[in-house]
């Protein structure tokens, strides 16, 4: 309109410039023009859940003295299909002076993600014939609807309900989820395509719900075939989810008309077919009554068999149908009573035996309340045994790894239990897995239940307890304990033991030994872990070589369970002198030592040059031992002689460290005889002595005992009498007869009768006062 009136002042101030009439310069005046004028210029729709929408109105008005006349507006852009034009009183039409119009553009976004597009509105204006007004939103993830359903495979969109007998029912489950980010709206299912018999939608929990994110619902079919024909069928299941609109659920079934009995159970109390009497409320003392009514719907006769008893307060009069056989048909009657003498609510079942091929065993559930005065009844069980007892022991659990445990609170009373939050202040190891309790109202009888989880970290004892509070008022507050101790993961742990100290070094020494003469020696692998421990191929992987070998094997491939061993033996005969050595490897799957290496070593001797035999190993008493006894007996490690020669000990003890004035104990190494003791220095005078008194000499009985009585002292004041006590590795000697509170020296030499001796160390020992 400014415009138009700036353009007729300038008019006629250039007509009265140029001195031409006004009359003649008021006919170009007065020719009227339009403008249009848009708000807004733009528009951002903001953010939009993909498969929903959203509106917004643009105002145009004419701002001309002329009529505005406007032309088809339309959006354009590569995102103008999430946009479109709804109410739109412009298009075609004409718009008068100061007058406006409106138009509705939307914004449905189909996906995620920036959406741009220009409206374009053409007019008569006759400075802009094309005015555009920018658009603009962003999609959000929208609602994306899953099917499942309770016949594998569930994500089929089918249900394939098999053959039934005709009359028979079965019941199926389809599940509704929104797996999207924005709310999911679902139509009315199977409006568009309607189920026929015998398929029926018997339950929907969805038609017209709006599913949250990750909220479900339920759809229960059913197929009840009355004909013995192959029946299939489908419906609709509508929905805004963007990609896949409507959806088609399919069902198929076949039935076999046979002639089979068919057992009904109805009751007195409404719903007359649910398999449950509830008496409600009864005040004690008094009677209530219900009768149950079974028929044969079937075709062939039922046979009814034991129908089981009710306790009380319940009790049961099945006279006319227990052992009964009905005729298609017919019917017998059950009747039911309940008579409280207490308040409290109880609950039985019956069970009904038949010859029904689908039916075998019905079971009539009963419940009632005997009441004083309404009052809830918390009752908690778990499901860790005792379930009663008010504590979860998780007992030993390996860390990182979870047992969980469910906690059932029931309302054993006859008002609603209002239950507060559970375990705000639980704390790790334990934590709180699930909750249908927390907030809870109970109605008489029904039941929420929790998880609990012990998730040990690290091992240890650990305790928490959880606080149910209720508006119980016998026990407003109940303490559940919770308990549980975190163990380490079982594992193998392999171990090589030899006869050699060390023994746990993995090194297998051989003595000395003549070229050409072979000897042996032992090692046993232990599992001293907690694990099963499997041993692999001995020697595979490093095997041994000549002189070396393994001349006995009970371990390999073997699983030995935790303190359990097997044994190995390897065998070292030189054929030539030398140093040798080598080693094998023996696999395990221990997680630290999946391979040990055993490293043998020995050497060869030349057979040309005697070798003395191997020292002799002391093994007890211990150095410094002392409070032994006056007997003692003493053990050593045979030698071992490169030569194969038979080897002589002799055990030497004296109370002096250099062995001065000792006595003898001598032992061959492979008779096993008794020990020969002798002294070295009164041998010499009393043998010929004692020889003389053989030989029946000029010597009395008188001298024969005193030369007795000086061979028995000599021998206290050394190591006593003594005899010799062998085995395969160890020699032993018991010598009696030694002095209270003294130190004794003792060692053994080993000889091999040519030449060749060898030394132990020394010990000392001290007896008792």
């Amino acid at each position: 309109m400014k415009k138009a009136f700036l353009m007729a002042c300038m008019t006629l101030f250039l007509v009265a410039a140029s001195g031409v009439p006004l009359q003649a310069a008021i006919l170009p005046l007065a020719k009227k023009e339009p403008a249009l004028e848009l708000n807004p210029l733009s528009m951002d729709f903001g953010e939009v859940p993909a498969g929903s929408e959203v509106s917004e109105t643009f105002i145009i008005s004419n701002d001309g003295d002329g009529n505005l006349a406007i032309g088809t507006i339309i959006i354009e852009g590569s995102d103008a299909w999430h946009f479109r034009i709804g109410n739109d009183e412009c298009s075609g039409k004409k718009v008068v002076s100061e007058r406006s119009c409106g138009i509705e553009v939307i914004f449905a976004p189909f996906n995620e993600g920036e959406k741009t597009a220009d409206l374009l509105i053409p007019s008569d204006d006759p400075e802009d014939e094309i005015v555009t007004a920018s658009l603009s939103g962003y999609g959000r993830p929208g609602p994306n609807l899953r099917v499942r359903d309770s016949v594998p495979p569930d994500d089929d969109r089918t249900i394939p309900f098999g053959e039934m007998t005709t009359g028979s029912l079965r019941q199926e489950t389809v599940t509704l989820r929104n797996m999207g980010g924005a709310e999911l709206s679902i139509g009315s299912i199977a409006l568009a395509d309607p189920l026929r018999d015998p398929f029926f939608l018997a339950t929907d929990g969805c038609s017209g719900r709006s599913l949250r994110p990750d909220e479900s619902c339920i759809l229960e079919v059913e197929f009840n075939p009355l004909s013995a024909v192959d029946f299939s069928d489908s419906f609709d299941i509508p929905s805004n989810d963007p990609d896949k609109g409507m959806i088609s659920f399919t069902m198929t079934g076949s039935a076999a008309d046979l002639p089979v009995p068919d057992i009904e159970a109805t009751d007195s109390v409404s719903p007359a077919d649910d398999q449950r009497i509830s008496f409600g409320q009864i005040l004690q003392g008094q009677t209530a009554r219900a009768t149950v009514t079974l028929a044969n719907r079937g075709e062939a006769e039922l046979n009814i068999g034991r129908i089981s008893s009710l306790q009380a307060p319940f009790a049961l009069d099945d006279a006319d149908c227990s052992d009964r056989a009905l005729n298609p048909g017919n019917t017998c009657m059950i009747a039911v009573t309940f008579s409280p003498m207490e308040s409290g609510a109880f609950a039985d079942s019956f069970e009904i035996t038949s010859d029904d091929p689908d039916r075998p065993s019905l079971t009539i559930s009963v419940h009632g309340t005997g009441v004083l005065q309404p009052m809830p009844a918390l009752e908690v069980s778990d499901s860790i045994s005792p379930s009663d007892d008010r504590r979860l022991a998780f007992g030993s659990v390996n860390q990182g790894t979870t047992r969980e445990a469910t906690v059932t609170i029931t309302n054993e009373g006859d008002a609603d239990l209002r239950l507060e939050s559970i375990a705000p202040d639980l704390s790790t190891p334990f934590e709180l897995v699930a909750d249908d309790c927390s907030n809870a109202a109970l109605k008489p009888g029904n039941s929420c239940t929790f998880q609990v989880g012990f998730l040990p970290s690290s091992p240890g004892f650990f305790t928490d307890a959880v606080k149910i509070l209720s508006n119980d008022p016998e026990e407003p507050s109940l303490t559940l304990t919770l308990e549980g101790e975190g163990t380490l993961l079982p594992v193998p742990d392999i171990a090589v033991l030899d006869g050699l100290e060390p023994g746990d070094d993995l090194r297998l020494p051989f003595q000395d030994l003549t070229e050409g003469r072979s000897s042996f020696t032992g090692a046993e692998i232990v599992n001293r872990g907690d694990a099963d421990l499997t041993l692999g191929m001995i020697g595979e992987a490093n095997p041994l070589a000549p002189p070396f070998a393994i001349d006995f094997d009970e371990c390999t491939g073997q699983v030995l369970s935790p303190g359990e061993s097997c044994r190995l033996e390897v065998t070292f005969s030189p054929q030539a002198t030398g140093a040798f050595q080598d080693a094998f490897d023996i696999p395990s799957d221990d997680p630290d030592e999946a391979a040990l290496t055993v490293s043998v070593s020995g050497r060869g001797l030349s057979p040309q040059v005697n070798h003395p035999p191997s020292q002799p190993i002391l093994l007890s008493p211990d150095n410094g031992e002392g409070d032994l006894g006056l007997t003692v007996t003493f053990r050593w490690k045979r030698s071992v002689d490169p030569d194969g020669d038979p080897v002589e000990y002799s055990l030497l003890c004296s109370s002096s460290e250099n062995f001065s004035g000792a006595r003898e104990v001598k032992m061959a190494g492979t008779s096993g005889k008794n020990l020969l003791v002798a002294s070295f220095g009164i041998w010499a005078v009393l043998l010929p002595l004692w020889m003389a008194f053989r030989e029946k000499r000029k010597w009395g009985k008188g001298l024969s005992g005193l030369l007795l009585l000086i061979l028995f002292a000599a021998f206290l004041t050394s190591c006593g009498g003594g005899g010799v006590d062998n085995d395969s590795s160890e020699a032993t000697a018991k010598v009696s007869g030694l002095n209270h509170s003294a130190t004794y020296y003792w060692k053994v030499i080993a000889e091999d009768g040519r030449g060749g001796s060898s030394e132990s160390e020394i010990r000392r020992f001290s007896t008792t006062w």
